[in-house]
């Protein structure tokens, strides 16, 4: 199937408005969005959540309308919007506290913490993550709490590169796996910045190597690793084209494509309720 195909669209949306009771079309669309979005789709898989959130006012599934509405932040956090990232991850929250779902809500609270952290309020995202050290007991959140706590410490202004290093640690006990590429970058900053040379300098070897494994040359922690050993043209080289390749254009047309899909989505809706309500000879207002 061409899931980037938007002939995908409509059949699915004739089917699932005519077959199922509204909890199997509201997770049928989600499971749609979710291999949308693992493919990258991002502007379909937005489409096909929204069609899952059409059917949650007839749906009693608390825990699984706090599942949507948590990928659909994370698909706005992928693509920088933050106010609807924001939006969606208090919606999430707040269906998991309804159906006292105490591991998801937990989720919910570590990724508002991604959420605090990605707008630079340091200490919110701190205090959020702190209190939640000693309440989770998923071992799946507990990870994720332990690596997004420790590359908040090495991502300050001001890193507290030792917490953040220990918290690797407690991490590698948990799962007793080594770091990914994502925690071995700010684990390496943070063992040079402490001054462990040789470990540091190990580990950020093996992070240089699985950049280049994805032909990734530029990345932001290697800007920092620069800047902290005062190689100020490198530090500026890898500074700048991260931001030219990930930042400044990349998230930019996801979100501008994502938008433009919900905008003539709505439209269409629009227009659809328009000509049933002439027909019925009624006045209706679109969603």
């Amino acid at each position: 199937i061409d899931i980037a195909s938007d002939s995908i669209i409509t059949p699915a949306v004739e089917y699932y408005s005519k077959h199922g009771n509204a909890d199997e079309k509201m997770k049928s669309f989600f499971y749609w969005g979710v291999t949308l979005f693992n493919a990258q789709e991002y502007d379909n898989a937005a489409l096909a959540y929204t069609l899952s959130e059409e059917f949650m006012d007839s749906s009693s599934d608390a825990t699984q309308k706090g599942i949507i509405y948590l990928a659909i932040a994370r698909l706005y956090r992928k693509i920088n919007i933050t106010n609807l990232q924001k939006l969606y991850l208090d919606k999430s929250i707040e269906q998991f506290l309804i159906a006292k779902d105490t591991n998801r809500y937990y989720s919910g609270l570590i990724e508002k913490g991604i959420y605090y952290q990605n707008m630079q309020e340091w200490e919110k995202a701190d205090s959020l993550y702190r209190s939640l050290i000693n309440k989770v007991e998923d071992n799946e959140a507990l990870s994720d709490l332990l690596s997004n706590y420790a590359r908040l410490n090495a991502i300050l202004p001001t890193p507290k590169a030792q917490e953040a290093i220990d918290l690797y640690h407690k991490l590698y006990q948990l799962t007793g796996k080594a770091l990914d590429l994502h925690q071995l970058g700010p684990y390496g900053y943070c063992l040079l910045f402490v001054g462990e040379t040789e470990q540091g300098n190990y580990v950020i070897n093996e992070y240089k190597k699985g950049l280049s494994l994805r032909s990734q040359k530029y990345d932001y922690w290697l800007y920092r690793i620069a800047r902290l050993q005062e190689d100020y043209t490198e530090a500026l080289e890898h500074l700048e084209q991260t931001t030219i390749t990930e930042n400044t254009y990349t998230r930019k047309l996801f979100a501008s494509t994502v938008t433009q899909s919900l905008l003539d989505y709505r439209h269409d809706e629009s227009i659809r309720h328009s000509q049933i309500a002439k027909r019925n000879g009624t006045v209706t207002v679109p969603p």
